[in-house]
């Protein structure tokens, strides 16, 4: 009888332990977002690469629903950005990526009114907002494409 209460001891201590770990692990790893702040965040690594989608810090920093920052330069040398799901790259990823946190310079949440957020969200929404907004007063801007979201910046040199 006396080892049945050694062996409830050891499983009540190691039950009580791993809940502490656990507690600790989430408190020191992760933030609730702010009140203002869309499901999305943006992830700036030291490679220079940008990922945007919703962050999980469970097993390990990992995004899901992930998207990326493209830049290319237009033939009148304008600087374009866009984003464009993870998925579309040519090597066909799934849809999550785990990160390195020793790579990452920064990460923050996305306001609820980003309009990176916004595409994420909802692609074909906000391509159909931006294509009317672009038809009626043409300028520099930020859309959704096939692929993925684009904008320019023709100041940029």
């Amino acid at each position: 009888m006396n080892y049945k209460f050694w062996i409830f001891v050891i499983i009540v201590l190691a039950v009580i332990a791993a809940g502490i770990w656990v507690g600790k692990e989430m408190i020191d790893r992760h933030e609730d977002a702010p009140q203002n702040a869309a499901p999305y965040a943006a992830v700036y690594l030291s490679s220079g690469d940008i990922y945007y989608g919703k962050i999980s810090w469970q097993p390990v920093m990992h995004l899901t629903d992930v998207w990326y920052l493209e830049k290319t330069v237009a033939g009148n040398g304008a600087q374009q950005y866009g984003i464009a799901p993870f998925t579309n790259a040519i090597w066909k990823p799934i849809d999550e990526i785990y990160i390195n946190e020793s790579n990452v310079l920064f990460w923050t949440y996305l306001a609820s009114t980003s309009p990176v957020a916004q595409a994420m969200a909802n692609p074909s929404l906000f391509q159909t907002q931006q294509l009317e907004q672009q038809l009626n007063q043409p300028q520099p801007s930020f859309s959704v494409t096939s692929t993925g979201a684009t904008g320019t910046n023709a100041n940029k040199k």
